[in-house]
C-alpha cells in the first residue's frame, strides 16, 4: 500500500465526498473510464529495462530460469520510486527504479506481509513472527512482534508499525519497541493515512492515531483488501459475503467517504473474483487485483486491464505515478506499461501453482542442455538451454499415455527422455528423442529405469535385470551380468565398464563383466567424479561415500527435520572437496526440501533459495538446482542469456 500526501483543502473534501456515479460528476474526477479501453501511452524506456536485468542472486545462487525467480509472492508495498514483494522461503525482492535485487533475508520462512513509511523504513513479518526492518542500509531483525501468519502491515510516516491477523492486531512503538496487542479485531488486512488507521474484517473499522478505540464502518458484506492512503477517501474490495452466509456472493468495491459507503460499479467477471489486493495511486484511480486478473476504476465505475497473462495473482503496488507492478502466487511478476500489463516473469508457461515440478536433467556442455519432469496431472515438461537463447520450452507432447516418471539422458549427438509408461508393455519403456525440431517416440529394447550420460559421450541405461547402451546411433542391449536389484532408483558412472545402481533393496557396482551388490541398504540418489569417490543417499538424513576401498557414512548437519524424517533425493559431486545434495523434509510444509554441501569434510545444510527442489546436478564446476514450477538455480555459471 501507498502513502500519499494527505489533501487537506476543504474544496477538494467536497468534490470527493459529492462525487457519485448516479449524479452530476463534479469537474475534478475523471469519470470517463472506457468500457475496454485504457489510457494507451507505451513507455520504451519500462521494455527496455526488462531485456536488460541482471541474474538474481542469493547466496552464490543465481536464478537461470524462471529469469528473475518463481517463488510465489504474498504481499507488495510501493512509494518513493520502489516496490518491494515479500512471499515463500524468505523471498524479498526490492525494485529501485532501475532493476530488481534480491535480498537476503536469512530466513526460509514465508514474508507474508509487507509495509512502508518511507523508502528507508520498510517492514515484513514472516510467518515465524519474526520481522524484518529494512533501515534504507540494510536488513535487520527484530524478535519482538512473535505475531504468526500476519496477514497485514502498514507502517505510519512516524515509524508506528501496525499489523493485522486473523488471530490479533496490534502495533509497535517507534519509540519503545513495545508491542501493543490486541488493540483490534483479527483482521485480513490494515491502512492508514495521517489521522487514522483502517482493519480489514467482517466489515471495516477505523482508530484515530491519536488514539481511543476502533470503530465500526457502515459495512457488513466482508472486507478482502484496503488502502486507506487518503484521509477523504478509503478505498476496499469485497469478497461480497456477509459474516458467514454468502448472501451476496459477488464481488465489489467500495469507496468509505464522509457521506458514507458508495459502491463502485464493476465488470460482470469482476463478481465472480475474490479480489486479493487493492492500491491507489492517487486520489482519482485505484486499482484492484484479483486472483486471474487486475481492474482499473475512477470511484465511479471500473474496467479490466489488458493483461498478457495474469493467472494466480497475489499482490499489486505502485512506486508512484505510471509505476505499477503485479505479483503472482508462481513467482510471475508484470508492469503496466500505459496500455497493458507486460508479464515479464511468468514461469514455465501453462505451469500452475504446485504442479510443475521438474525432476531430472541432462547436462551435456554449457552450449546444450535439457531439464526434463512431469506436472502432477501427467503433463511433460521440458526446457533447453542454449548459448544463443538461453533457457527455452521445447514442450512435450503425452496426452495419449498416463505419465509416472521421466528421466533425461543427453550424449554429444542425441537427447533421450526416459518415460516410466503404466500403458505400456512391461518389456519396454516409452522413449522420446529429440530429432532437431521436436520430440519424437522412439523405442528401447529394455524397460528403462535410471539412465546416465558416460564421459564417452554414450547413454547407458538400466531396468528390470537388464542393461543397454546407445553408440553409434543404435541400442546394444547386456548379454551378461544380470542386475541383482530391483526398484531401481538412480545410475552413474565414469563410464559403461565401472557404473552404480541405487535401489529399494540395495546397491550394486559394474566391474564392466558383472554386477555385485555393495550394500543392501535401500537408496535414491548416486553420483560421483570417480571410481574411488562416489556418493549415495537415502533416507535417515546421511550419504554414504565409496573412497575406492570402503564405505563411509556421513550425517548432514543443521536439518531442519529430525534425521529419520530427511530423505536425500538427488546427490551432485564436483570433487572429493565439494559436493551437493537435495534433502527432502516432508514434514515442514514450508520447507519441504533443502540443499546440503559437502566441503571435504562434513555435510551441511545452506539456503537453497527455494521450498521445494527436486534434484541437483551439472556439468563439472556448473552445478544446476532444480525445482517445482520448473525452476532452475545455477551456480558457477559464467553467463547472461
Amino acid at each position: 500500500m501507498i502513502l500519499l500526501p494527505r489533501a487537506r483543502q476543504l474544496s477538494l473534501l467536497l468534490l470527493l465526498a459529492g462525487c457519485s456515479c448516479e449524479g452530476p460528476t463534479p469537474p475534478s474526477r475523471r469519470c470517463d473510464l472506457g468500457s475496454s479501453e485504457l489510457d494507451a501511452t507505451t513507455d520504451a524506456t519500462v521494455r527496455e529495462s526488462f531485456g536488460g536485468q541482471p541474474l538474481l542472486c542469493r547466496s552464490g545462487w543465481c536464478w537461470e530460469h524462471p529469469r528473475l525467480q518463481s517463488n510465489g509472492f504474498l504481499d507488495a508495498w510501493g512509494g518513493e520510486g520502489e516496490v518491494w514483494l515479500s512471499g515463500e522461503y524468505g523471498t524479498l525482492l526490492r525494485w529501485s527504479g532501475g532493476s530488481w535485487s534480491l535480498l537476503e533475508t536469512g530466513t526460509r520462512i514465508p514474508l507474508r506481509a509487507i509495509g512502508g513509511g518511507s523508502r528507508g523504513d520498510i517492514w515484513t513479518i514472516a510467518d515465524s513472527g519474526d520481522a524484518l526492518h529494512w533501515n534504507g542500509t540494510a536488513l535487520e531483525q527484530i524478535d519482538a512482534f512473535k505475531v504468526g501468519g500476519a496477514a497485514g502491515l502498514w507502517v505510519s510516516p512516524e515509524g508506528d508499525v501496525w499489523f493485522a491477523s486473523a488471530q490479533t492486531s496490534g502495533f509497535r512503538d517507534p519509540a519503545t519497541g513495545r508491542i501493543e496487542a490486541n488493540v483490534g479485531p483479527g483482521a485480513v488486512d490494515i491502512s492508514g493515512n495521517a489521522s487514522a488507521v483502517y482493519l480489514a474484517a467482517g466489515g471495516a473499522s477505523r482508530r484515530p492515531l491519536s488514539g481511543g478505540r476502533f470503530d465500526l464502518l457502515d459495512y457488513d458484506r466482508g472486507i478482502s483488501a484496503i488502502d486507506a492512503s487518503s484521509e477523504n477517501s478509503v478505498w476496499a474490495a469485497s469478497p461480497g459475503r456477509s459474516g458467514l452466509s454468502a448472501d451476496r456472493a459477488v464481488s465489489e468495491v467500495v469507496r468509505f467517504e464522509v457521506d458514507g459507503v458508495h459502491v463502485v460499479p464493476v465488470p460482470e467477471q469482476f463478481g465472480r473474483e475474490e479480489p486479493v489486493s487493492v492500491v491507489v495511486p492517487n486520489l482519482d484511480e485505484a486499482w484492484v487485483a484479483t486472483s486471474n486478473a487486475v481492474y482499473r476504476g475512477d470511484g465511479c465505475r471500473f474496467v479490466q486491464a489488458p493483461t498478457d497473462d495474469a493467472t494466480f495473482l497475489s499482490a499489486i503496488a505502485s512506486g508512484g505515478p505510471g509505476d505499477l507492478w503485479i505479483g503472482g502466487e508462481t513467482g510471475a511478476l508484470g508492469r503496466w506499461l500505459g496500455d497493458r500489463f507486460e508479464i515479464w516473469n511468468p514461469g514455465y508457461a501453462g505451469a500452475n501453482s504446485d504442479q510443475s515440478t521438474t525432476f531430472s536433467f541432462g547436462w551435456g556442455s554449457v552450449v546444450d542442455g535439457w531439464a526434463v519432469g512431469r506436472r502432477e496431472d501427467g503433463a511433460m515438461l521440458s526446457v533447453r538451454w542454449r548459448a544463443s537463447r538461453g533457457w527455452a520450452a521445447e514442450p512435450i507432447a503425452t496426452a495419449s499415455i498416463a505419465l509416472t516418471d521421466a528421466r533425461a539422458a543427453w550424449s554429444t549427438t542425441d537427447a533421450f527422455v526416459l518415460v516410466g509408461d503404466d500403458d505400456g508393455p512391461a518389456t519396454s519403456s516409452r522413449l522420446f528423442r529429440w530429432e532437431g525440431r521436436e520430440w519424437e517416440t522412439r523405442s528401447t529394447p529394455l524397460r528403462a529405469e535410471a539412465g546416465y550420460e558416460t564421459s564417452s559421450g554414450e547413454v547407458f541405461i538400466v531396468g528390470g535385470r537388464q542393461w543397454a547402451v546407445h553408440h553409434n546411433g543404435a541400442w546394444e542391449l547386456g548379454t551378461s551380468g544380470s542386475l541383482p536389484l530391483s526398484g531401481i532408483r538412480g545410475l552413474w558412472g565414469p563410464d559403461r565398464l565401472r557404473s552404480w545402481v541405487v535401489a529399494d533393496d540395495g546397491v550394486a557396482a559394474w566391474d564392466g563383466a558383472t554386477w555385485q551388490v555393495v550394500t543392501s541398504a535401500p537408496q535414491l540418489a548416486v553420483h560421483g567424479t570417480s571410481s574411488q569417490d562416489v556418493w549415495t543417499g537415502g533416507s535417515g538424513g546421511q550419504l554414504n561415500h565409496w573412497d575406492g576401498s570402503s564405505w563411509s557414512t556421513f550425517p548432514i548437519s543443521g536439518l531442519p527435520t529430525s534425521p529419520l524424517e530427511a530423505i536425500v533425493l538427488s546427490v551432485y559431486a564436483v570433487s572429493t572437496s565439494e559436493a551437493y545434495a537435495v534433502v527432502s523434509s516432508a514434514d515442514i510444509p514450508e520447507r519441504r526440501s533443502d540443499l546440503a554441501q559437502w566441503n571435504g569434510t562434513d555435510w551441511s545444510i545452506v539456503d537453497g533459495l527455494s521450498p521445494r527442489l527436486a534434484a541437483v546436478t551439472g556439468n563439472g564446476a556448473d552445478v544446476l538446482l532444480l525445482g517445482s514450477r520448473a525452476s532452475i538455480i545455477g551456480r558457477g555459471l559464467d553467463r547472461q542469456p
